[in-house]
């Protein structure tokens, strides 16, 4: 007498980072000799998946052996296809059929993604002598929330300095635009957030950023935004930026400039420091109006940053600025004529006199350039050689 085989098998397959739903398959088979399909699918409650992840789902099935078979079909293989379609407005369709799928590229808004699953089951009888096929298949739709911050990573932040105001407005977009109100900020300590306003029908949260003091490494800081009732969350790093230094290729120069003869005084450039109007300088200048780069304190270019902030050498105003991470510095030579009242004739005249030669000269110049007024370069050594009649070399250490 054959002993009837009683095997109630689970199948757990589809894996992934998440657990998206559990598909209960009941199947009812009728006869050994037969195949039978899966007709009444049931699907517990599917959770929300978190934008850009790659979900599974795990499905299990159980066959039935009615008393009156002599032989129950035996389980040996199990064959899964997998589609994802729809998403309205907010995820595009994007399915990759077999153990998961993954979404990108979200525009606003949210109807989640519709999802068929089909399920194919092989099978042979105890005894071996043939092989048969039951299948099912499914849809079902997966809430999907996206949180986004509109920054890079790496975002290159600024601090705010003698009126320059170097603040980054950034949103955060929550699709749904619902989940906006459960999504908190967080940040690190080199930077601050403030000005936080919600737009519940748009599902945006707006701030401001603004750094406070200088990151000691590349993206040493971040803002993370954070929905706290799924906890998907987006997160970006964040470098403070300060100007450090010149950079290490200056520009070089070694040849001959054309002499003018300019009335300067504190507010022009080049400048003479200490004199103010009325008062001008009249000297021949020498001058080849050079491009310094600036450099922050990874040795990288500042960038626009700090776009507008004045220079200073060696405390004193070149009334230049920075533009595009670099300053021009008049640098050279004069032969000097005397201070005189702008509205003497002399200096009147000035300009179009005679330019005076000079002696050859040499002027070794340890100099300091702060950026801002608060941000102090470390100090490098010019050389400027001056040779009659009008030639020039720098020499940069």
């Amino acid at each position: 007498m054959k002993n009837k085989m009683r095997n109630r098998q689970p199948i757990a397959v589809l894996y992934g980072t998440v657990l998206l739903a559990l598909v209960v398959l009941p199947v009812g088979m009728a006869h050994a000799d037969s195949a039978a399909a899966f007709t009444n699918f049931t699907l517990s409650a599917i959770s929300p998946v978190c934008f850009g992840s790659t979900p599974s789902v795990t499905i299990t099935a159980g066959v039935a052996n009615p008393s009156s078979d002599s032989c129950e079909i035996v389980i040996t293989n199990q064959i899964w296809s997998w589609s994802a379609s729809g998403g309205g407005v907010c995820f595009p369709t994007n399915g990759n059929g077999g153990t998961g799928w993954t979404w990108s590229n979200a525009p606003a808004g949210n109807n989640g993604i519709t999802v068929t699953a089909n399920v194919t089951f092989q099978g042979t009888n105890c005894n071996g002598g043939f092989t048969t096929n039951i299948s099912g298949s499914t849809n079902f739709t997966v809430p999907v929330i996206s949180i986004n911050l509109s920054m890079n990573n790496l975002q290159r932040v600024g601090i705010s300095a003698n009126g320059h105001d170097r603040t980054q407005h950034i949103t955060v977009t929550a699709c749904p635009s619902s989940e906006i109100g459960n999504v908190a900020l967080t940040h690190g300590t080199h930077i601050t957030l403030t000005n936080l306003k919600v737009d519940m029908g748009s599902g945006t949260k707006t701030f401001d950023l603004i750094g406070l003091n200088k990151s000691t490494a590349p993206g040493d800081d971040y803002v993370m935004a954070t929905d706290n009732a799924s906890f998907c969350y987006d997160m970006k790093t964040v470098t403070v930026i300060v100007p450090a230094a010149i950079g290490t290729n200056p520009p070089p120069f070694n040849g001959d400039v054309q002499p003018q003869n300019l009335c300067t005084d504190s507010n022009t450039s080049p400048a003479a420091w200490g004199v103010g109007p009325p008062d001008v300088y009249l000297a021949t200048y020498y001058d080849a109006p050079l491009n310094i780069p600036i450099v922050d304190q990874f040795t990288n270019a500042c960038g626009d940053l700090y776009d507008g902030s004045d220079i200073l050498e060696n405390g004193n105003p070149l009334n230049q600025t920075l533009s595009g991470s670099a300053y021009t510095d008049n640098a050279g030579f004069n032969v000097p004529l005397g201070i005189y009242d702008r509205s003497n004739p002399i200096a009147v005249n000035w300009p179009t006199n005679t330019t005076s030669v000079g002696h050859s000269n040499s002027a070794h110049d340890i100099l300091t350039i702060t950026v801002d007024r608060i941000f102090d370069l470390k100090p490098f050594l010019r050389t400027c050689i001056y040779t009659p009649p009008a030639h020039l070399q720098f020499i940069w250490q």
